[in-house]
C-alpha cells in the first residue's frame, strides 16, 4: 500500500492552445497540476527532468509532448480551387514517379503511425541509398508533411527538428551527444529553466550520417512512434522492416514546379494538416482507414474464406496504400479533386505500391503484361526451358532440376540466375518492368517471388518464415536461394493461364496420360474376308 503522504503523478507536458500545461494524465484527459502538487513534485527546485525521479514524494513516469494537442492551429488558406488539390502536385515533383509515390506514402503513413503500430504492422525504417546530403525538395517535402518544427509560448518553447544531423556548440570541436541538444522543451519556472526531453509521435525524421551513432541507437529504442529515414551507407538496426529507396533520385526534380510549391507552402501545409486532423478526430475516417488496410492485406479468397498476408513487407505496403487511398477519398469528399482525376492517380499509386493487386489488363498482348505477373513468369518458363535444360542434377548447361523433396515433386531453379534471365527476356519483349524501378538489385528476386506467390500461394515452396527457400543445387554443403515449383500446382496454373502444354515445361507438368485400352492395328488379312449373309 502506498504511503498517504506521497503524491504519485504521471507528469505530462501538453500544448493546449498557446499555453503549456504541466499535468497528470488519466487516459485521454489531462489534469493540470495544482500549486500543492507542483511543490510536492519538487518542480521549482530542479534544473533537469531527471531530478524529478529522485524526489522521494513523487512517482515519475515520463515526460512527453502530447500528440493530440502538439500541432499548431491551422490557418485557412486564402484560396484553394474547389476542384484542385495543390498536394496532388507533389506526385509530379521528382523525375521518377515510382520513387515519389513511395516517398509520399511513407510520409503520410508516418502521420498515422500510432494507429497501425504495434498491433497491425511491425516497425519500419526507410533506407535512402546513394544520398548523404538531402536535396532541397526532399527536405522541404519531409517538413511539409511532417508539420511544424518549433512552438513558443509564455515561458516555454519546444523543438522537434525534421532533420537530425551533427550539431556543434559555438567554438567547440566535439559533436553534441545529448538528446536535449537536438530536441527539447524548455519551461521557465520561478527563474529556473527546465529542459524536458520530447518524443517524436506520428512523424517521419530524416537522419543523416553525421548524427552521433549513440543517438541513432537511442532513437530506435526511445522513439517507437516515429519512422526514421536514414540517409547513410547502412541502417543501425536490421530487425525492422526496411524499405530501400534510391535517394539520389531526389536530386532530379522540376525546378519551376518546386519554386511554385515553395511559394505556396502555407496553403499546402494547411491542406495536409486538415487531412491529418480529420482522420485522427473523426471515427468514420479512422475506421475507413483500418478497413482499407484490412482489404489490402487480403492475398487470396476461397468461397467465404479469405487469406490475409502475414509477412511484414506486405502489411507495411498495405498500410501505405490504405493511407493514400483515404487521402484520395478525402480529396473527393472535400471537393478538392474530381473523382475521375483521383481515380486515375490512385491507379498509378496502386501499380507502384501493390502491383500484385493491380487490375489485370484486358487481352493477352505482350505489351500489356507486367513482369510481376505470374502469367508472365510462366510464359517465360514455357519459352525458355527445353529438355536439355531440365535434368535430375544441376551441372554446366542446366537451368532446372526435378527432385522429390519431402514427398513433393519440385521443379527447382536457381532464383537469382532465373530472375536475371527473366528481366532480359521481359525487356526484349517490351514487358512492363516498372515494378523493379527504385529497388536494389539484391531485393528484386524476393520481391518478384512474393508478387507471384500472391497470385498462387501454393505454387512455390517457401522457407517457412519468408518466401526465400534455400536448396543445395550444386554443392551439398552450400545452399542458394532457389525457386521450387510444385508440379501438382504448376499443372493447374498452366491450365488457368491457358498456356499450351506442347513445350518441355508443359510435358513435365502435364505428362500424356496412357490409354486405357491398347490401340487396334489394322491388318491386311481382313481384306481377304467377304461379307456372308446367313
Amino acid at each position: 500500500m502506498r504511503p498517504k503522504n506521497k503524491v504519485h503523478v504521471k507528469l505530462v507536458v501538453s500544448l493546449q492552445g498557446k499555453a503549456l500545461v504541466l499535468g497528470k494524465g488519466a487516459g485521454t484527459a489531462l489534469h493540470e497540476l495544482t500549486d500543492k502538487e507542483r511543490a510536492a513534485c519538487g518542480i521549482d527546485a530542479i534544473a533537469l527532468p531527471a531530478g524529478i525521479a529522485k524526489q522521494k514524494d513523487v512517482e515519475f513516469t515520463e515526460i512527453k509532448l502530447n500528440r493530440k494537442t502538439a500541432d499548431p492551429p491551422i490557418s485557412r488558406a486564402p484560396h484553394i480551387s474547389p476542384y484542385d488539390s495543390m498536394l496532388l502536385l507533389l506526385l509530379d515533383l521528382f523525375v521518377d514517379r515510382g520513387f515519389t509515390i513511395q516517398l509520399l506514402g511513407v510520409l503520410l503513413l508516418s502521420r498515422f503511425w500510432s494507429i497501425f503500430w504495434p498491433e497491425l504492422v511491425p516497425r519500419m525504417q526507410v533506407h535512402l541509398t546513394g544520398l548523404f546530403v538531402p536535396s532541397d525538395p526532399l527536405l522541404w517535402m519531409i517538413r511539409l508533411i511532417g508539420g511544424a518544427e518549433s512552438w513558443t509560448g509564455n515561458g516555454w518553447s519546444a523543438q522537434l527538428p525534421t532533420c537530425l544531423c551533427a550539431r556543434h556548440s559555438f567554438g567547440q570541436a566535439t559533436v553534441a551527444s545529448r538528446w536535449t541538444d537536438y530536441t527539447r522543451t524548455e519551461v521557465r519556472l520561478r527563474n529556473r529553466t527546465v529542459q524536458l526531453r520530447t518524443r517524436y509521435v506520428d512523424r517521419a525524421v530524416l537522419i543523416l550520417s553525421s548524427f552521433p551513432a549513440s543517438l541513432q541507437r537511442t532513437f530506435h529504442e526511445e522513439q517507437p512512434f516515429a519512422i526514421p529515414l536514414f540517409a547513410m551507407s547502412k541502417t543501425p538496426t536490421r530487425t525492422d522492416v526496411t524499405l530501400s529507396l534510391d535517394g539520389s533520385i531526389s536530386c532530379t526534380y522540376e525546378q519551376t514546379l518546386f519554386d511554385y510549391m515553395q511559394d505556396s507552402t502555407d496553403e499546402l501545409m494547411a491542406e495536409c494538416e486538415a487531412f491529418v486532423r480529420t482522420v485522427h478526430k473523426k471515427k468514420r475516417w479512422r475506421q475507413a482507414l483500418l478497413d482499407a488496410f484490412q482489404h489490402h492485406c487480403i492475398i487470396g479468397r476461397d468461397g467465404d474464406y479469405v487469406k490475409c498476408a502475414t509477412d511484414a513487407d506486405r502489411r507495411v505496403h498495405a498500410a501505405m496504400l490504405a493511407v493514400l487511398e483515404i487521402w484520395f477519398r478525402w480529396l473527393i469528399d472535400t471537393n478538392r479533386c474530381a473523382e475521375e482525376t483521383a481515380n486515375e492517380r490512385y491507379m498509378e499509386v496502386l501499380a507502384v505500391i501493390l502491383p500484385e493487386t493491380y487490375p489485370k489488363p484486358a487481352g493477352d498482348s505482350q505489351r500489356a503484361s507486367r513482369v510481376e505477373s505470374l502469367g508472365t513468369f510462366l510464359r517465360f518458363l514455357n519459352e525458355q526451358l527445353t529438355t536439355v535444360h531440365i535434368s535430375d542434377h544441376f551441372e554446366q548447361g542446366s537451368v532446372a532440376v526435378v527432385r522429390e523433396v519431402n514427398s513433393e515433386k519440385l521443379l527447382i531453379l536457381h532464383r537469382e540466375l532465373t530472375v536475371n534471365t527473366l528481366l532480359d527476356w521481359a525487356k526484349a519483349r517490351q514487358v512492363d518492368c516498372t515494378f523493379i524501378d527504385g529497388r536494389k538489385s539484391s531485393e528484386i528476386p524476393a520481391k518478384l517471388q512474393r508478387a507471384w506467390m500472391t497470385e498462387a500461394p501454393d505454387l512455390f515452396k517457401d522457407g517457412g518464415r519468408d518466401v526465400t527457400w534455400k536448396y543445395s543445387l550444386v554443392d551439398a554443403k552450400h545452399k542458394v536461394a532457389a525457386l521450387g515449383l510444385r508440379l501438382e500446382s504448376l499443372r493447374l496454373q498452366l491450365k488457368a493461364y491457358q498456356i499450351p502444354v506442347d513445350s518441355a515445361l508443359g510435358q513435365l507438368a502435364c505428362p500424356p496420360e496412357p490409354d486405357a485400352q491398347p490401340e487396334l492395328i489394322e491388318s491386311p488379312i481382313w481384306e481377304d474376308f467377304q461379307e456372308i449373309d446367313l
